[in-house]
């Protein structure tokens, strides 16, 4: 009685391991050899974009990078990922995506779109004025 009961725990916990790791398990337990899928595990997206720190842009924009990466997006139609970048970005990004006055065309390549973000955020520097806060400081 015992040792029916052990088979079947070792079979059940066989078949969990099996599900669970998308790695086919033979019937005496040995792995045909662990691999991961992308479905073994969800990339959460980044925080929403902080509008009032826009010097913040381009570590988010590095973190977005990353999560289209790792979540597969990079793979998806461009539409999507433009749609994805919008999403996560927060709800003010709409509005600053129409103010660019971009075509059809252009708003759906997401290479476009993320090429105005980057231009629009990245904060320019007055050459003239940190030269003279630096000579000041002398």
């Amino acid at each position: 009685m015992q040792c029916c009961m052990t088979y079947l725990i070792k079979a059940v916990v066989l078949l969990f391991l099996s599900t669970c790791f998308h790695d086919p398990v033979t019937p005496y337990g040995v792995r045909s050899g662990f691999q991961w899928t992308m479905t073994s595990f969800r990339v959460q997206l980044p925080e929403k974009f902080d509008f009032s720190r826009q010097e913040e842009w381009p570590k988010w924009s590095r973190r977005f990078k990353r999560f289209r990466q790792a979540s597969g997006l990079v793979k998806e139609e461009e539409e999507s990922q433009i749609n994805t970048l919008i999403y996560a970005m927060g709800d003010q990004t709409d509005d600053i995506l129409n103010s660019f006055k971009l075509s059809t065309t252009q708003l759906k390549q997401y290479h476009t779109v993320k090429k105005i973000f980057d231009e629009h955020f990245v904060v320019r520097r007055n050459v003239i004025f940190e030269r003279a806060k630096f000579n000041r400081c002398r």
